[in-house]
């Protein structure tokens, strides 16, 4: 499973200007913009590409003011949420740069969570190839044999810089992160687990639930999963695995103390 996150999408309307949506991403120092109908509902992408391909006739014809919806790619290929690591194919597939990442919505209609994009993927590869060379080291100075660090699966780098910063400062200990589907043997060295399931492959993760609650030499987990990006019958399933002796489930927005609170019985030194 790939620990890609995409970014931030900006979003247009199908009628907003050449020039604006050229504007804005400049300003905010994105390479593409999602365009959507009036009323909702995806139709393009308009990116660096398609200024460079069409400059020449919106800069002689005077077509600044034209709306996007002139010149914009359309229709959109996108990528499932839960099919990101595939993201790259894709791409590589089509001639595509950039590429929206969608979910299924409550109201069973997809919903935008964000745009990935080539930048993206090669920093995911640097970033894998940092991590693999940290581990090599770990292992060469025996440092992987020692049980005292906390394991972390997410696909949200910003949610997993946050658990290191506030374990790390909090409870004085180190953390280590997993890929789903990706374990292997180091999950026993760990004090204590935190799950992220959301944008990751419901297989995945309930096998590794599996697990966890019939392997006892496997620590304690926490799961954390946001309500708004799972159906109301996974909801249940999950607020139900409180119920498990060796997992805590608590719902995002999380709440920094009380994730400490809940871990400390099994993370203090």
């Amino acid at each position: 499973m790939s620990l890609i996150s995409p970014s931030s999408s900006v979003v247009v309307s199908e009628n907003t200007s050449i020039a604006e949506c050229i504007q804005r991403m400049c300003a905010l120092n994105v390479g593409s913009v999602l365009i959507v109908r009036e009323g909702g509902g995806l139709v393009g992408i308009f990116t660096e590409r398609d200024v460079l391909k069409n400059v020449e006739m919106i800069h002689s014809k005077g077509c600044w003011d034209q709306p996007v919806k002139t010149v914009m790619s359309s229709p959109v290929i996108s990528v499932k949420r839960s099919e990101i690591g595939k993201a790259g194919e894709k791409m590589l597939k089509y001639g595509f740069r950039h590429m929206p990442v969608m979910r299924q919505g409550k109201n069973g209609k997809p919903g935008v969570v964000g745009v990935i994009s080539m930048r993206d993927l090669f920093r995911e590869q640097v970033e894998r190839h940092h991590r693999q060379a940290e581990k090599l080291i770990a292992i060469h100075k025996g440092q992987s044999k020692k049980k005292g660090n906390l394991g972390v699966f997410s696909l949200d780098d910003n949610l997993y810089y946050f658990l290191k910063d506030i374990v790390s400062k909090e409870a004085k200990l180190g953390v280590q992160r997993f890929s789903f589907g990706e374990e292997g043997e180091d999950l026993k060295q760990m004090r204590a687990l935190i799950l992220d399931v959301d944008g990751v492959d419901v297989g995945d993760w309930t096998a590794l639930l599996r697990k966890i609650n019939s392997d006892a030499d496997l620590p304690f987990s926490l799961v954390i999963f946001n309500p708004i990006l799972h159906e109301q019958p996974m909801v249940a399933i999950l607020e139900r695995l409180n119920d498990s002796k060796k997992l805590a489930v608590f719902a995002k927005p999380v709440n920094p103390l009380a994730v400490i609170k809940c871990l400390k019985p099994y993370i203090k030194p």
